[in-house]
């Protein structure tokens, strides 16, 4: 039997054969029929290879899946590879360049006396590979400088297959540890594998990094990384309230992420002359409208401060030299 004029390049096709009993008066089908359907290949083209997928439904074992090439320089069909699965890829092809294949089955029954060495082929398939595939994703490693206030980032590739590919590298950041990353830089060079961020009012933050190629595939993002707020507040040891226009103001050094304070400052007999929230102190030196006598001060100073995982406090205490003289150079004491 020949079934002709048919589209089996677009479809697949499904066949039984039933056999009746015809005798007058007594007709039935004899036996339970297999159903058996041709094989259908499908393709789908990737970075220099060609990923074949065959789809069939037949009532015998198939042993082998011999893979046709097409040859252009020769002009035939060449055999590209046997495989005992279903899938199969083709590696080692040239991008933009259109490749042919079909496949052939093997097969057998697995019962004595029925037919093996049975062999169909599939429909002729064309594909051209491309470049649609995304570099591997990179491994991403931060530090942060609380001198200088930045963050330095630096990732690598997975191995040198993974380099080849890279045509550079996509920064993003976050502030915190929850919602979506924005992109902060663009890197159009696979060599360079770090990047500085800062100088920064605050150095904590969350990032990540992915890698494209030069056809514009995105790597998947690393995992994201998140440095948390150096505890950078510091306050002087030495004050000169002395209207010289230097120095006339005790003030703390900090940074954006401290929301306030509860400094408490007491005199040499325990006093309470000065106490604030507010994170840059403020003090002219002066308790209840008079500047206050020179001498070593202690304070007591609680810091709440804005970090990754929500509002943190620490604890400082220590000395602050009050000079009041004209002229004073406010050099630190060491206590």
């Amino acid at each position: 039997l020949l079934d002709s004029l048919i589209n089996t390049v677009d479809n697949p096709y499904i066949y039984k054969l039933e056999l009746y009993h015809a005798a007058t008066g007594n007709r039935f089908l004899v036996g339970d029929p297999g159903v058996a359907s041709t094989p259908y290949l499908t393709t789908a083209p990737g970075d220099e290879k060609a990923v074949l997928t065959l789809s069939l439904n037949v009532p015998w074992i198939n042993t082998e899946y011999v893979i046709y090439r097409y040859n252009d320089l020769s002009a035939t069909w060449d055999s590209a590879g046997v495989s005992t699965m279903l899938v199969y890829t083709d590696t080692g092809l040239v991008n933009e360049q259109e490749y042919c294949y079909y496949i052939k089955t093997v097969g057998e029954y697995m019962k004595t006396g029925l037919p093996d060495n049975i062999i169909n082929f599939s429909q002729q398939v064309c594909l051209t590979p491309f470049d649609n595939e995304a570099p591997c994703v990179p491994e991403l490693q931060v530090s942060s400088n609380c001198d200088s206030l930045y963050n330095q980032l630096v990732w690598t590739l997975e191995n040198q297959e993974c380099y080849e590919d890279v045509a550079g590298y996509y920064v993003y950041s976050l502030a915190e540890n929850e919602g979506e990353v924005s992109l902060l830089a663009t890197i159009n060079d696979r060599d360079i594998m770090q990047y500085r961020h800062g100088p920064l009012e605050v150095v904590a933050g969350c990032y990540e990094v992915s890698a494209f190629d030069l056809n514009g595939n995105e790597s998947e993002h690393s995992m994201r990384i998140c440095v948390d707020s150096c505890n950078y507040y510091e306050i002087p040891n030495v004050f000169t309230p002395n209207n010289d226009g230097a120095n006339d103001i005790l003030r703390a050094k900090t940074t954006g992420l401290v929301e306030k304070v509860d400094f408490k400052l007491f005199n040499r007999t325990g006093i309470l002359v000065y106490q604030t929230s507010d994170p840059r102190l403020n003090w002219n030196g002066t308790y209840k409208g008079k500047l206050v006598g020179p001498g070593v001060y202690f304070y007591q100073c609680d810091v709440y401060e804005n970090r990754i995982g929500g509002l943190q406090q620490f604890h400082l205490s220590g000395f602050i030299h009050v000079i009041t003289e004209k002229g004073a150079s406010p050099t630190i004491i060491e206590y």
